[in-house]
């Protein structure tokens, strides 16, 4: 099983719908099950519109989530659950150190240009001990107790990956409102799930030995990991509004259809081995491999897109078009015969590049009375709209 997993905190963007088409590829070619889990722990940010939103440009886009859709917030009970057994059995300890401490010694340690480490002053307090200073109203944290030694994992996209133990902190498992953290609570919904492999931008890749230690702390099962390079503009900074679209839903409104937004998608680092660059869901099924995705970040093109967008409309058939600019635009064409349509198409699909534009130039073949400008956006060879 592969997961996806999306913070509700904005649209589904570009970035999120491509690693949302590598999972799913993932899992349907190796017959597996792709599940969808919304991370709405973060109840200040995560909002109901996100999260329908993105429900919305999933389905558009064809990538169907194969199980109910999992709510983070919902299994609170069983994080704090397993925050407290991880007290009990001495894996995890409270941390009294309060905020301002540890900006002091922060400080301190900027000023010794020295790498800053989260001293370990409670970590060996017996259960009585800590006991007593809660009972004192003293504030705290829990952090797991990290063991000596490294952690190692075999990325699928990275290959191996090493971490000394000794350069990471007793991170935060549950913040001093009880709530607990984002690698802690991914760990106990992946094993829950029964996730085999998690698949997610390479902005994670430091997270990853923190979560596979909370794995080796609980007695998990740790999935295989594989980290997909980042996205970035013409500039080669990372992916932004001031380079393009970034929300999955403009693409739908400007006309591109979703076959042809996925096919995209999965050029940007995958490396199918030929020359052939135009696939639809069945050929990029059957040729996906996660073996063949790059290290290397990915450029956005908009140019390359609207040149796909542009194969993808000239071999739909005209059927599957007038479905999607009837999605698109309700009243394209009303009150026209079908057969007048299908004609109509014949004659502009091809020299489309979206629906979009395919709307504009088929305006003239159901226009009344035409005008100059309209008649230029006829190709000099077409058939005159009154001859049809």
């Amino acid at each position: 099983m592969s997961d996806l997993l999306l913070v509700p905190t904005g649209y589904l963007h570009i970035g999120g719908a491509r690693t949302a088409l590598f999972n799913w590829l993932y899992a349907k070619k190796h017959k597996g099950t792709f599940l969808l889990r919304i991370e709405d722990t973060d109840t200040e940010r995560s909002e109901k519109k996100y999260i329908d939103q993105i429900s919305d440009a999933l389905q558009w886009l064809g990538l169907p989530w194969d199980d109910d859709i999992v709510y983070q917030s919902s299994n609170l009970d069983r994080h704090q659950s397993v925050v407290n057994s991880m007290l009990d059995d001495g894996t995890a300890y409270r941390c009294f150190l309060t905020k301002e401490e540890l900006d002091t010694l922060r400080t301190e340690a900027g000023q010794k240009k020295a790498v800053f480490r989260v001293p370990k002053t409670y970590r060996d307090y017996t259960s009585e001990q800590q006991q007593e200073l809660v009972d004192q109203g003293k504030p705290f944290t829990v952090r797991l107790k990290i063991p000596e030694g490294t952690t190692e994992f075999d990325d699928l996209v990275y290959g191996n990956i090493k971490v000394n133990n000794s350069d990471l902190d007793d991170f935060i498992i549950a913040r001093s409102d009880g709530l607990p953290t984002y690698n802690f609570v991914v760990t106990i919904d992946d094993c829950d799930m029964n996730i085999t492999h998690v698949i997610r931008g390479d902005d994670h890749l430091a997270n990853t030995p923190k979560q596979i230690l909370v794995y080796q702390a609980l007695g998990f099962n740790v999935p295989t990991f594989a980290h997909l390079p980042m996205i970035l503009g013409s500039d080669k900074k990372r992916l932004s509004k001031r380079h393009t679209a970034t929300n999955v839903q403009e693409y739908r409104d400007k006309g591109y259809m979703p076959e042809a937004i996925l096919n995209y998608l999965s050029l940007l680092g995958w490396n199918p081995d030929s020359d052939q660059e135009i696939f639809n869901l069945d050929g990029l099924i059957d040729g996906f491999n996660l073996e063949q995705v790059q290290k290397k970040s990915a450029i956005f093109d908009e140019k390359k897109l609207l040149w796909i967008s542009g194969q993808h409309m000239a071999n739909a058939s005209i059927d599957t078009t007038i479905i999607e600019l009837e999605k698109l635009k309700p009243d394209w064409a009303t009150g026209q015969a079908s057969s007048y349509k299908k004609d109509v198409l014949k004659l502009t699909k091809e020299r489309s590049k979206t629906l979009v534009d395919l709307i504009e130039i088929s305006e003239t073949f159901f226009s009344s009375q035409i005008s100059y400008d309209q008649m230029s956006k006829i190709q000099f060879g077409m058939i005159h709209p009154k001859k049809l």
